[in-house]
C-alpha cells in the first residue's frame, strides 16, 4: 500500500487550499513567461543558462511558498529496502526498472524520431541546444538542467500535486505540466512532459513525497542532455 501523503487529504481547509491555488497560478504565469524567454534564447549562449536557472528558482520558490513538501521514501517505487519476507530481486527490480526507463526512454525515442524526417525537424532544436557551445558551457548546461528538473518536480509533483487533493493528482499535475510546456512550441517537449509526468507522478503517489520524482527527473535529464545528442550524432 502506498504511504500516506500528508498533503493529499480531506484535512486541508478551504482557506489554505485557496491560498495555495492563488500562489500556484501566480507561479505558473511567471514560470510560463521565463520559459518562453529561455526557449527563444540562441543555443550556446549564456542567456539560455541564465533563463533556465531563473526558471528553476521560480518553480522551487513557488512550490515552497505554497506550503511544505514531504520528501517521502526516496527509494524508487516507494520500496522498503529492508522489508521482511522480500527477496533481494523483488526489492531491487522495481527501482532499477524505473531508473532504466527514466534514462533509456528519452534516448530510444530520440533515436527513433531522428529517422523520421517530419519529426526530426522537431528533434533537432533540442539536440542542438544540448550539443552546442564550448565544453564548459555544456557542463554548465547539464548542471542548470538538473536544477531545472528539481524545480519542476518540487512544483508540479509537489505543490500542484498537493493542490489537486484526492482528485486524480497524477493526472492533474501531468496535465498542468504539459500545458505549460506548450509555450515552448515543440510538440515533442509536450509528449515528453506527458511521459515524464506519468512516470514521476506515479513515483510521487507510491513514495508519498517529492524525493523519488526528483530522482526520476534527474535520470531523465541525463538521458536527454548527456546521452541523446551524441547518440543522435552517431546513429541518428
Amino acid at each position: 500500500m502506498p504511504p500516506t501523503d500528508p498533503l493529499v487529504s480531506h484535512g486541508s481547509g478551504a482557506r489554505r487550499h485557496g491560498r495555495r491555488t492563488g500562489i500556484l497560478l501566480v507561479t505558473l504565469a511567471l514560470g510560463a513567461f521565463v520559459l518562453g524567454r529561455a526557449i527563444r534564447a540562441t543555443p550556446g549562449e549564456p542567456a539560455f543558462l541564465g533563463w533556465t536557472a531563473l526558471l528553476a528558482c521560480v518553480w522551487a520558490v513557488g512550490a515552497r511558498w505554497a506550503g511544505p513538501l514531504p520528501a517521502g521514501r526516496l527509494g524508487l517505487a516507494g520500496v522498503s529496502w529492508r522489508r521482511a519476507g522480500r527477496s533481494p530481486s523483488s526489492v531491487l527490480l522495481p527501482p532499477v526498472g524505473v531508473a532504466f526507463v527514466a534514462v533509456a526512454l528519452p534516448v530510444a525515442s530520440g533515436l527513433l524520431l531522428a529517422r523520421i524526417p517530419p519529426l526530426r525537424a522537431w528533434l533537432e532544436p533540442l539536440v542542438d541546444q544540448a550539443g552546442t557551445g564550448s565544453p564548459s558551457f555544456r557542463v554548465a548546461l547539464v548542471l542548470v538542467t538538473l536544477l531545472a528538473g528539481i524545480g519542476e518536480e518540487l512544483f508540479f509533483r509537489g505543490a500542484v500535486y498537493a493542490a489537486a487533493l484526492d482528485r486524480h493528482p497524477v493526472v492533474v499535475s501531468t496535465a498542468v505540466h504539459a500545458l505549460v510546456t506548450l509555450i515552448a512550441g515543440n510538440p515533442l517537449l509536450v509528449v515528453a512532459a506527458l511521459a515524464l509526468g506519468v512516470l514521476a507522478g506515479g513515483q510521487r503517489r507510491l513514495s508519498g513525497g517529492v524525493g523519488a520524482p526528483i530522482l526520476v527527473h534527474l535520470l531523465w535529464s541525463v538521458g536527454m542532455v548527456v546521452l541523446l545528442p551524441p547518440a543522435v550524432a552517431a546513429w541518428g
